[in-house]
């Protein structure tokens, strides 16, 4: 069961890193997502059983990309 919240705070943090990063940071943030975060959900999403999590994994990768694309 903590699996479960570890996986979403990770998803928070990713989330508010993204959300809070200074806009000079272009670089830096577009290493991240690509390298780092991408590779850490596909793990979880692919490797886990519980359809509800891989969801919204998912969805919080995609809100993710909406993120960056807006700055």
């Amino acid at each position: 069961m903590y699996e479960y919240y570890l996986k979403i705070l990770l998803i928070l943090y990713i989330i508010l890193i993204n959300y809070y990063l200074p806009n000079n940071i272009i670089l830096f943030k577009n290493l991240f997502n690509n390298f780092i975060f991408r590779m850490i959900l596909l793990l979880y999403i692919y490797n886990n059983d519980d359809i509800q999590l891989s969801i919204l994994l998912m969805f919080s990768f995609l809100y993710t990309i909406i993120l960056i694309n807006k700055y």
